[in-house]
């Protein structure tokens, strides 16, 4: 039924928003009980941009999904910009991530902010290298509510080029994106964390210490404020 959709979907949407569009696509058709897989389709088909990404996310893998996630961005939905730019990433088409992620990013998408650091970090995509502005945007994303895990390119890179300040910054925030049976990785974070706090000065690890917990705090706080944002707009949170 629909508070069972909702429920399913709230952490992932801004259900309002949607649900806006939704009832314009669909007009008079917009009813309490109905099957709402097959009337997301049918919004998503009569152009809505929203009922498009959302459609996506109940597809599996594959053309079909990127298909309807692609014509939500190009209508402008924000965040499948965002989330296009993200995907384009993991499949290493580079200049199709910066693209989209610079879109997204102009109109404030987290996701596309992410996207495009890590593009700007390592040069990807054919732009110009921008290594504190790239680095930046992953950890403003970060404590925006992106996934901690993201800051993983940048760590390997300064793990790579021995920079003794950002190794032991970093570790700090990626420590916190391991999962808890993954003893190997956490105890050679930790051990990157005793090697090069030996190395630097205590005005260094107390600015370090200082900016990877404000981040992470902002993060924790930035994901239980975006559920609950959602939560609230359907009435269904009771805090």
């Amino acid at each position: 039924n629909n508070q069972k959709f909702l429920e399913k979907y709230i952490p992932m949407y801004n259900l309002a928003k949607i649900n806006a569009d939704f009832k314009k696509t669909l007009g008079e058709a917009f009813i309490e009980d109905f099957d709402l897989d097959k009337y997301i389709k049918v919004a998503a088909d009569n152009g809505s941009p929203a009922m498009m990404y959302l459609y996506s996310h109940i597809l599996p893998k594959g053309e079909l999904k990127q298909k309807y996630e692609t014509g939500a961005a190009n209508c402008g939905w924000t965040e499948a910009q965002g989330m296009l730019s993200v995907h384009c990433f993991m499949e290493k088409d580079y200049e199709e991530a910066y693209s989209w992620a610079k879109k997204a990013n102009e109109k404030g998408d987290y996701m596309g902010a992410n996207t495009l650091g890590q593009c700007m970090l390592m040069g990807y995509g054919n732009c110009e290298i921008e290594e504190e502005k790239g680095l930046n945007l992953i950890l403003d994303s970060i404590a925006r509510g992106a996934p901690i895990i993201t800051i993983g390119l940048a760590y390997k890179k300064y793990i790579d080029e021995q920079n003794t300040y950002q190794i032991y910054f970093l570790s700090q925030i990626y420590l916190k994106s391991i999962s808890p049976n993954q003893t190997g990785m956490i105890e050679a974070i930790n051990e990157n964390i005793d090697y090069t706090k030996n190395m630097l000065s205590q005005e260094e690890i107390e600015k370090a210490d200082n900016l990877a917990n404000k981040i992470l705090k902002m993060n924790q706080e930035s994901v239980q404020s975006i559920v609950r944002s959602n939560l609230t707009n359907y009435g269904l949170a009771k805090f």
